[in-house]
């Protein structure tokens, strides 16, 4: 069981890698990639989307995109985000 800077690390994640509505018992968990995927794909609203499901976690009170880049050919993204919360500051890598 993982507690403290570690746990919030990996709700950040899991927040950003799960489809909004994929688990039944949170449907407000996640973010929806299909409607940002729609052409035009826009990056900045990405990073908006990212920073929104980020500060919904209840321990959450800012966050800053430090990294971020798209690799379209292999539908892959590389993201780092500095995360004020209530336990100090958290580095959040995917």
């Amino acid at each position: 069981m993982i507690s403290g800077m570690k746990s919030y690390a990996q709700r950040v994640r899991d927040r950003i890698r799960l489809r909004l509505g994929e688990l039944a018992h949170e449907p407000d968990l996640g973010i929806d990639w299909l409607s940002i995927y729609e052409k035009p794909i826009l990056l900045e609203r990405i990073q908006a989307e990212i920073k929104k499901a980020v500060l919904l976690d209840p321990e959450s009170s800012a966050c800053s995109i430090t990294e971020f880049a798209i690799d379209r050919e292999n539908r892959e993204m590389a993201l780092r985000l500095q995360c004020q919360t209530i336990q100090g500051n958290v580095e959040v890598v995917l």
